[in-house]
Protein backbone atom coordinates (compact mmCIF):
# COMPACT_ATOMS: atom_id res chain seq x y z
CA UNK A 1 0.00 0.00 0.00
CA UNK A 2 1.36 3.39 -0.95
CA UNK A 3 2.16 6.18 1.45
CA UNK A 4 -0.81 8.28 0.33
CA UNK A 5 -3.27 5.39 0.72
CA UNK A 6 -1.84 4.44 4.13
CA UNK A 7 -2.14 8.02 5.37
CA UNK A 8 -5.71 8.24 4.08
CA UNK A 9 -6.57 4.97 5.81
CA UNK A 10 -5.06 6.16 9.10
CA UNK A 11 -7.02 9.42 8.89
CA UNK A 12 -10.23 7.46 8.32
CA UNK A 13 -9.53 5.15 11.27
CA UNK A 14 -8.85 8.07 13.59
CA UNK A 15 -12.01 9.81 12.34
CA UNK A 16 -14.00 6.66 13.10
CA UNK A 17 -12.57 6.59 16.63
CA UNK A 18 -13.58 10.21 17.16
CA UNK A 19 -17.10 9.62 15.87
CA UNK A 20 -17.46 6.60 18.15
CA UNK A 21 -16.41 8.71 21.15
CA UNK A 22 -18.87 11.48 20.21
CA UNK A 23 -21.68 8.94 19.76
CA UNK A 24 -20.89 7.44 23.18
CA UNK A 25 -21.08 10.93 24.66
CA UNK A 26 -24.42 11.71 23.02
CA UNK A 27 -25.97 8.37 23.98
CA UNK A 28 -24.81 8.56 27.58
CA UNK A 29 -25.20 12.31 28.15
CA UNK A 30 -27.41 11.85 31.24
CA UNK A 31 -24.84 9.66 32.97
CA UNK A 32 -21.98 11.95 31.91
CA UNK A 33 -23.77 15.00 33.34
CA UNK A 34 -24.80 13.18 36.51
CA UNK A 35 -21.28 11.92 37.21
CA UNK A 36 -19.54 15.15 36.16
CA UNK A 37 -17.41 13.54 33.43
CA UNK A 38 -17.84 16.33 30.87
CA UNK A 39 -14.27 17.59 31.06
CA UNK A 40 -12.69 14.13 30.90
CA UNK A 41 -14.74 13.08 27.90
CA UNK A 42 -14.18 16.38 26.09
CA UNK A 43 -10.43 16.04 26.71
CA UNK A 44 -10.53 12.51 25.22
CA UNK A 45 -12.45 13.71 22.15
CA UNK A 46 -10.10 16.69 21.71
CA UNK A 47 -7.02 14.46 21.82
CA UNK A 48 -8.50 12.17 19.17
CA UNK A 49 -9.43 15.24 17.09
CA UNK A 50 -5.87 16.56 17.36
CA UNK A 51 -4.55 13.22 16.11
CA UNK A 52 -7.07 13.32 13.25
CA UNK A 53 -6.01 16.84 12.27
CA UNK A 54 -2.38 15.68 12.26
CA UNK A 55 -3.30 12.92 9.83
CA UNK A 56 -5.17 15.39 7.61
CA UNK A 57 -2.19 17.75 7.67
CA UNK A 58 0.11 14.93 6.58
CA UNK A 59 -2.38 13.92 3.89
CA UNK A 60 -2.60 17.43 2.45
CA UNK A 61 1.18 17.83 2.55
CA UNK A 62 1.55 14.63 0.51
CA UNK A 63 -1.14 15.78 -1.92
CA UNK A 64 0.60 19.15 -2.37
CA UNK A 65 3.93 17.44 -3.02
CA UNK A 66 2.28 15.23 -5.67
CA UNK A 67 0.73 18.25 -7.39
CA UNK A 68 4.07 20.07 -7.45
CA UNK A 69 5.86 17.03 -8.88
CA UNK A 70 3.19 16.48 -11.52
CA UNK A 71 3.24 20.16 -12.48
CA UNK A 72 6.98 20.27 -13.10
CA UNK A 73 7.32 16.82 -14.64
CA UNK A 74 6.81 17.81 -18.32
CA UNK A 75 9.38 20.61 -18.14
CA UNK A 76 11.86 18.41 -16.28
CA UNK A 77 11.50 15.57 -18.79
CA UNK A 78 11.97 17.97 -21.70
CA UNK A 79 15.09 19.42 -20.08
CA UNK A 80 16.56 15.97 -19.48
CA UNK A 81 15.81 14.78 -23.02
CA UNK A 82 17.32 17.87 -24.67
CA UNK A 83 20.37 17.76 -22.42
CA UNK A 84 20.89 14.08 -23.18
CA UNK A 85 20.41 14.60 -26.92
CA UNK A 86 22.81 17.54 -27.03
CA UNK A 87 25.48 15.86 -24.96
CA UNK A 88 25.51 12.34 -26.38
CA UNK A 89 24.30 12.74 -29.95
CA UNK A 90 26.17 15.95 -30.74
CA UNK A 91 23.01 17.42 -32.16
CA UNK A 92 22.71 21.14 -32.55
CA UNK A 93 19.69 22.44 -30.68
CA UNK A 94 17.76 24.79 -32.94
CA UNK A 95 14.33 26.35 -32.74
CA UNK A 96 13.03 24.07 -35.49
CA UNK A 97 13.84 21.05 -33.31
CA UNK A 98 12.91 22.45 -29.92
CA UNK A 99 9.45 23.93 -30.54
CA UNK A 100 7.78 20.83 -32.04
CA UNK A 101 9.32 18.61 -29.39
CA UNK A 102 8.19 20.92 -26.58
CA UNK A 103 4.72 21.16 -28.06
CA UNK A 104 4.43 17.38 -28.08
CA UNK A 105 5.91 16.92 -24.62
CA UNK A 106 3.66 19.52 -22.98
CA UNK A 107 0.40 18.09 -24.32
CA UNK A 108 -1.63 16.80 -21.38
CA UNK A 109 -3.30 13.56 -22.25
Amino acid sequence: MGLFAATRRNASLVGDRRMTAVNELVQGIRIVKFMGWEQAIMKRIQSIRSEEMGQFSKLHTLRSAMVIIMSFQPALVSFIVFTFAHRYFDEEITATRIFPALALSLIHI
